[in-house]
C-alpha cells in the first residue's frame, strides 16, 4: 500500500535502492579494471586472457546466485544485470577459445562461439524468466545465425541482402512467439522483435529498395494490427513509425522525377486525411450534458 507523505517531505531513498547502486558500481568497477588489464598487457597470451574472461564470468554468475531467488524485485533486477553481463562476458571467452586457443577460422570460430553462449544463455534465463536474459538470449542466436547466412567477402552492398533477410525473419518469429505468448516475458519478446524487424528492413533499403519497402509496410502494418489487439502501446507505435516512414519513402521515390505524380501524391494525401478526420467525427458519441452535482450537504446543527 502506496504510502502518502506531507506536502513539501522528500520520498526516503529505500535500502534496495542504495545497496543496488553499490552493487552496480562495483561490477562495473571490477569489469573495468579488467579491461584496462587487457589494455595494457599487449603480451598477454590468449590462455591468460581466457582465464581472466572465465574468472569473471564465474564472478558475475555466483554473485547472482547469492542473491538467491526469493529476494525483492530490486535484487532481482541486480541479478538479471550481473548475469547479462556474464553472459557477455562468456561470449568474449568463448570467441577467445574457438579462435586463439582452437585457432579455427572465423565463420567456424565465430558459429561455435554463438552456440556454445546461446547454451549458457538459455541457462541462465530458464533460472532466471527476465527481460535481459531473454535479450542475452536472442541477439546470441540472431548473432550466430547471421553469421552464418554473411558471405565471406563482401563485394557490394547487395552481399548484405540475405543477412538482412535472416535478421528479419528471426525478428519476426520471435514477434510470433511473444504475440502467442510462448516465450516469458511475452510482451519484452513483441517489442524487441518488433524493433529488430523494423531496424532489418530499414537496413535493407542499401540492398534492395522495393523489397525493404514492400517488407516495412506490411511488417508496420502487422506490428499495427497487433499492437492494438493485445492494447501493446509500444508495438502499435512502433507500426505507426514503419507506416509513417513506408509511405512517406514510397511516395518521396515514385514522385521524385514527375511534377505531376508529386501534385498527386499532395491532393490524395490531402483527402486521405480529411477523410480520417470525418471518419473521426462521425464515429464520436454525441455530447452528453454533465450529471447535476449533488447540492451541499447542510450544515451541522449548532451545539448546545
Amino acid at each position: 500500500m502506496d504510502v502518502e507523505h506531507p506536502a513539501g517531505t522528500r520520498h526516503p531513498v529505500r535500502k534496495e535502492t542504495l545497496v543496488e547502486i553499490v552493487g552496480y558500481v562495483g561490477a562495473a568497477a571490477a569489469v573495468a579494471g579488467t579491461v584496462t588489464a587487457f589494455a595494457r598487457r599487449s603480451d598477454l597470451s590468449e590462455g591468460a586472457s581466457l582465464a581472466i574472461t572465465l574468472v569473471v564470468t564465474a564472478v558475475l554468475v555466483v554473485a547472482g546466485l547469492a542473491i538467491g531467488d526469493h529476494a525483492s524485485d530490486a535484487y532481482q533486477r541486480m541479478r538479471s544485470v550481473l548475469w547479462f553481463a556474464a553472459v557477455e562476458s562468456f561470449g568474449f571467452a568463448s570467441g577467445i577459445f574457438w579462435a586463439s586457443i582452437v585457432d579455427l577460422g572465423p565463420k567456424a570460430a565465430v558459429t561455435l562461439a554463438g552456440l556454445v553462449t546461446a547454451i549458457f544463455a538459455v541457462v541462465l534465463w530458464a533460472m532466471l524468466r527476465r527481460s535481459l536474459q531473454q535479450i542475452a538470449f536472442f541477439l546470441t542466436v540472431v548473432g550466430t545465425i547471421t553469421a552464418l547466412a554473411t558471405p565471406s567477402s563482401i563485394g557490394s552492398t547487395s552481399d548484405l541482402s540475405d543477412p538482412l533477410i535472416v535478421i528479419w525473419l528471426c525478428g519476426m518469429a520471435w514477434f510470433a512467439a511473444g504475440t502467442a505468448e510462448i516465450v516469458r516475458p511475452h510482451r519484452t519478446a513483441r517489442v524487441l522483435g518488433a524493433v529488430v524487424v523494423l531496424l532489418a528492413t530499414l537496413e535493407m533499403f542499401a540492398p534492395s529498395f522495393s523489397l525493404a519497402l514492400t517488407l516495412l509496410a506490411l511488417t508496420s502494418l502487422a506490428l499495427l494490427v497487433v499492437g492494438d489487439w493485445k492494447g501493446d502501446r509500444a508495438v502499435a507505435g512502433l507500426g505507426i513509425v514503419g507506416m509513417l516512414l513506408a509511405s512517406a519513402v514510397g511516395v518521396g521515390r515514385a514522385s521524385v522525377d514527375s511534377e505531376g505524380a508529386a501534385v498527386a501524391a499532395i491532393v490524395i494525401g490531402l483527402v486521405l486525411l480529411a477523410g480520417s478526420i470525418a471518419a473521426i467525427r462521425m464515429s464520436r458519441s454525441p455530447d452528453v450534458p454533465p450529471m447535476p452535482e449533488d447540492p451541499p450537504a447542510p450544515p451541522p446543527p449548532p451545539a448546545y
